[in-house]
């Protein structure tokens, strides 16, 4: 009798053993981080050669717009500041003006270091790439279609 619960108990841990081995076996590489050159190679192959092209042609057009966009805003938000600037410089001679603004006239900006704008090569590989930047583990790269 306590030989067959012992082989019983055995039997049980050998199981739950081999389950565990199952799972750590399949686990641990999918846990492990996604190489990003393999991901970049396996995004790229789902692309031709014309695809890439006429990619790089559509975001190159997208880049521009959104360039003179951003330097529209940027001339405009300017004009309106140097305006406000010019209208105060007008007044302040006043002694009634001066005695309301104590503060004095707004200064112009002082020039900001132009910030770096991304290439098209840059936009397109993040068009291509999409989310794969994002993800940690294998498992998860194959879920977003990374890896194969």
């Amino acid at each position: 009798m306590k030989s067959m619960k012992r082989r019983a108990i055995l039997v049980g841990l050998l199981t739950i053993s081999l389950v565990a081995a199952v799972l750590v076996s399949y686990a641990v590489p999918n846990l492990a981080k996604p190489n990003g050159a393999e991901m970049r190679e396996f995004r790229h192959s789902k692309f031709t050669d014309e695809g890439l092209r006429e990619l790089h042609s559509k975001v190159q057009a997208a880049e521009d717009e959104r360039r003179a966009a951003n330097e529209k805003v940027v001339n405009e938000a300017e004009a309106a500041v140097y305006a406000s600037i010019a209208e105060c410089s007008a007044k302040i001679d006043d002694p009634a003006y001066r005695a309301r603004h104590p503060e004095g006239c707004p200064r112009p900006p002082s020039p900001m270091c132009p910030m770096r704008e991304r290439t098209t090569d840059e936009a397109v590989e993040q068009v291509v790439m999409g989310g794969c930047g994002f993800v940690s583990t294998v498992w998860e790269a194959r879920y977003a279609r990374c890896l194969p």
